[in-house]
């Protein structure tokens, strides 16, 4: 049942499956699973679980994932960036960085709070 502050603001909880195929947008998540919880209005974009899976091919971010499964969890505004957990799959082709792997498998998981923007 909606509220007139659900109403106003949207739903309470979203289950939404995105896909972006826009050209200048590719290195944004290509499928993304989302749960969202809107408890408040500043906070209300803020998906609270996460699964994306996302493929990176900009030329100047070529060193970074170019496939990444990420599950996030968003607690607080400034947090809500913060992957808890990723698996990545990373190609390493700039010139300056060759002593890192070239291919790479990675589960990270975050609980650093000086490192939630990784």
């Amino acid at each position: 049942m909606n509220t007139i502050h659900e109403v106003r603001h949207g739903s309470i909880l979203i289950l939404r499956l995105e896909m972006n195929t826009k050209h200048e947008d590719r290195h944004w998540p290509i499928l993304s699973l989302r749960l969202e919880m809107n408890p408040k209005h500043e906070d209300m974009h803020g998906p609270i679980l996460s699964l994306r899976l996302e493929m990176n091919t900009k030329h100047n971010d070529r060193h970074g994932p170019i496939l990444s499964l990420r599950l996030e969890m968003n607690r607080t505004h400034e947090d809500r960036h913060g992957s808890i957990l990723s698996l990545r799959l990373e190609m390493n082709t700039k010139h300056e960085d060759r002593h890192w792997s070239i291919l790479s498998l990675r589960l990270e998981m975050n609980t650093k709070h000086e490192d939630r923007h990784w």
